[in-house]
């Protein structure tokens, strides 16, 4: 059911002129707790990565994390697949799902001095390094905080879009003609 990298917090450290990529499906979550790298997705620009930040992002085999000239670098990483999160969704959680999930094609980046990265790096931190229950019950954690947020702002793209819609529709009504 699920393979052995399933909610397991690793530590990779790059050395110079090394590169990583996620292997797993799902959402992959990637803490640089030292050194300085840079995320390529698809082609993208380059992301660049330091200690503090956070990266999220749909699982892709294009997507690789290298290291910046002499430097290295060191990070925290789990991946999650969202079908296992279902029981856990509300229903307005769910019908935003494929909105969250389109928008984390593409890197999510939250830069060391966002609240949220400062939270879920501490999280990262209080992981115990043994694979039980406690050890990925507290990565769900990391992964909800992470998620609650990109559901707020998709709760907020859909809300704006209902008011254009709203707004534009009673405009139109303004200028209906009446037979």
């Amino acid at each position: 059911m699920f393979d052995h990298n399933y909610l397991a917090l690793r530590l990779i450290r790059l050395k110079p002129s090394e590169a990583w990529s996620s292997q797993a499906d799902g959402l992959c979550f990637i803490f640089p707790k030292i050194g300085v790298g840079q995320f390529v997705n698809n082609g993208s620009a380059a992301q660049r990565l330091v200690s503090g930040d956070i990266l999220v992002w749909e699982g892709c085999p294009k997507a690789k994390l290298s290291v910046s000239k002499g430097a290295e670098l060191t990070f925290w990483t789990f991946s999650l697949r969202l079908e296992h999160l279902f029981p856990l969704f509300a229903s307005k959680e769910i019908s935003l799902l494929r909105q969250v999930t389109d928008d984390l094609r593409v890197a999510k980046y939250f830069p060391a001095a966002a609240a949220l990265a400062v939270k879920c790096h501490q999280l990262v931190e209080g992981v115990p390094s043994q694979s039980d229950l406690d050890h990925r019950s507290r990565l769900l954690q990391v992964a909800a905080a992470i998620l609650k947020e990109e559901f707020k702002i998709a709760h907020q793209q859909h809300a704006d879009m209902g008011r254009l819609k709203i707004g534009s529709s009673r405009s139109s009504n303004k200028f209906q003609r009446i037979n």
